[in-house]
């Protein structure tokens, strides 16, 4: 790894199994680029791709060769080799087993290795369309911005070299997997059909990419419908399970196995516009309903408020946005990676505060200007410099813990 960091060899947009990317940083970039594109009135035609049994399809012969090709040599392609060679599998059904057979492809999953030898023989993905494809591991999102019909034939041809790069590589699509989700305002948007393996991909309103519903007008609805349906159904088990336990473990309970499900990539799909007001008090309510659960009490004339401030919750809201400010300081101290460099600060000389501003990102809609970037920047601007100074991430936590966000003021701005 440290190889293929040095000489920068892994793709910028491969986020999966590397330092610094994770799912989250995968979808701000993602959703970011989407987003500005929607702002300006553009078209966005997206096309989910599923590989079938990626990590088991990989070629063992071809993945050496890619591997001599990116500089791995010597003793160490030889202990690679070792590594891969000779293994076997058998199935055992009620203590009968099955003979061996051997294992002529795929990565050992579990391994440590392993992850990263799949990095490597999908690398060269990208670098074969026109158009851009974000991947995560073997999670693959390819989408273009359609002004024109060109514009369509030229995402089919991205396809077609897809479809070309899997026949040499001993890899395939599983078609009737791959969605299109075209993302447009446009009432009369530019149609067509995207074929692969002479399937024609289905159109569809919502589709998920690593774990986060995107919707064709990029609404959050039918993401925060999910989510707050799964984590009502979570914490109505825990309540029929728990109800004999003290305070102390009904939070606990909600805290490890609910509250994760509705924050979840939240800096990338908070509703914080005025306008989802709707979506906000809906996620506010599992919480609300949660309280409840750890005091037992149902009573129409108790307070669910009160005993979240008596149990020290933050509203959902509060913790989203120091959720998102948080990532935007791993972000500006180099401590994740959205690559290519999305912002700018400030050039004043006036006052030290004023050095370390951004530049807010101008945006007509609220789509755009409530996603991570524009949003996040205008929280920043507005701490104090005692905050945003702090370069250490657990110091900067701690401050921003004890600090009261005027939240509905943000929002205004």
């Amino acid at each position: 790894m440290e190889h293929f960091d040095q000489n920068q060899i892994l793709h910028s947009n491969q986020h999966g199994f590397r330092k610094k990317r994770s799912c989250e940083s995968q979808l701000i970039i993602t959703l970011n680029d989407i987003a500005s594109s929607f702002d300006n009135g553009k078209q966005i035609d997206s096309i989910l791709l599923d590989f079938s049994k990626a990590f088991d399809k990989v070629d063992h012969k071809k993945l050496i060769l890619k591997l001599r090709y990116y500089g791995v040599n010597g003793k160490t392609i030889m202990w690679i080799k070792d590594f891969l060679h000779n293994r076997s599998q058998k199935v055992i059904v009620n203590g009968k087993e099955s003979a061996p057979k051997a294992v002529l492809s795929g990565v050992p999953q579990g391994s440590v290795l392993g992850p990263l030898l799949f990095l490597v023989y999908i690398n060269d993905l990208p670098d074969e369309v026109l158009s851009t494809i974000r991947i995560f591991a073997d999670d693959s999102y390819i989408y273009r911005v359609i002004e024109n019909s060109n514009d369509i034939i030229v995402l089919q041809n991205d396809l077609n070299k897809l479809m070309e790069w899997e026949k040499k590589w001993s890899m395939s699509f599983h078609p009737s997997k791959c969605k299109l989700l075209r993302i447009t305002n446009k009432r009369k948007p530019i149609l067509g059909e995207y074929v692969i393996h002479g399937k024609v991909l289905e159109s569809v309103e919502a589709a998920k990419y690593l774990g986060v519903t995107l919707q064709s007008k990029l609404s959050w609805k039918p993401h925060v419908n999910e989510i707050t349906k799964k984590a009502n159904q979570t914490r109505a088990f825990l309540q029929r399970n728990l109800r004999g336990c003290s305070k102390e473990v009904k939070s606990q309970c909600y805290k490890i196995y609910v509250r994760p499900i509705l924050e979840y990539a939240s800096a990338v799909w908070d509703p914080v516009g005025i306008g989802n007001k709707e979506l906000r008090k809906k996620i506010e309510s599992v919480q609300r309903k949660a309280a409840r659960f750890v005091f037992s009490d149902w009573r129409f004339t108790s307070c669910p408020s009160n005993m979240n401030a008596e149990l020290k919750w933050n509203s959902f809201e509060e913790r989203r946005a120091k959720s998102r400010i948080s990532i935007f300081h791993k972000y500006v101290n180099s401590k994740i990676d959205l690559t290519p460099n999305l912002i700018q600060k400030k050039n004043s000389m006036l006052t030290r505060k004023a050095s370390i501003k951004y530049h807010v990102i101008k945006a007509r809609l609220n789509v755009y200007k409530n996603s991570f970037l524009p949003f996040t920047v205008t929280l920043w601007n507005s701490l104090p410099a005692n905050i945003v100074e702090e370069i250490d991430s657990i110091k900067f936590k701690d401050k921003l813990t004890n600090y009261q966000l005027d939240l509905i003021d943000y929002q205004n701005k």
